[in-house]
């Protein structure tokens, strides 16, 4: 059986087309394998299942949007990117959600977030000798927290616009005094 990249790609793109009209428990390999007019074992070539196909997405999407983007090299302009795609795709994750298996779903977007977070606390800090390596963990937690705890509320929300402004705010916010200053003093105080 010859295989083909563009393969890959029509799989992946069947995939995220069911994940938009449903949610991900209800999508089977049957169905993907049928919109996509592959057989399954086609489909097994390249995903051992949904879950691995779904991590296949995320880690390529993890990659191409905040790993090896150059122009991403602060926290501001990581959570800017996270929120727009987000929100720009609202019924994929309210999909994701709203799944029996949400608890996989939660661990894959902690991990995600998590290792973007680090990334991106690396980056902005490397330069900067004067924060220790607990420090910089401790500044990535933080920025994860409110990055899940924003795409929860986002996503149970009925108004996620008001989520967005908010975030505009809280950036702006920020923006005046650098965020890890912030995280600084109030591991000072403690």
């Amino acid at each position: 059986m010859i295989q083909s990249p563009d393969t890959k790609q029509l799989i992946v793109n069947v995939f995220v087309k069911l994940l938009r009209e449903r949610p991900f428990d209800k999508i089977t390999i049957i169905d993907i394998a049928k919109k996509a007019h592959i057989n399954r074992n086609t489909f097994y070539y390249y995903f051992s299942d949904v879950i691995d196909l779904l991590s296949y997405i995320i880690e390529r999407s993890k990659t191409e949007y905040f790993i090896n983007r150059e122009d991403v090299d602060t926290l501001n302009e990581l959570i800017t990117i996270f929120i727009d795609t987000m929100n720009k795709d609202r019924s994929i994750i309210k999909n994701l959600f709203s799944s029996r298996d949400v608890n996989t779903i939660i661990r894959l977007v902690d991990e995600t977030v998590r290792d973007i977070c680090d990334i991106c606390v690396e980056r902005e800090l490397s330069h900067n000798p004067e924060f220790s390596i607990e420090e910089k963990r401790v500044i990535a937690e933080f920025y994860s927290t409110i990055l899940e705890g924003f795409v929860i509320r986002m996503i149970s929300s009925k108004d996620p616009g008001s989520y967005i402004s908010q975030f505009e705010k809280l950036r702006s916010i920020l923006e005046s005094r650098l965020p890890y200053q912030i995280i600084r003093e109030e591991l000072e105080r403690s």
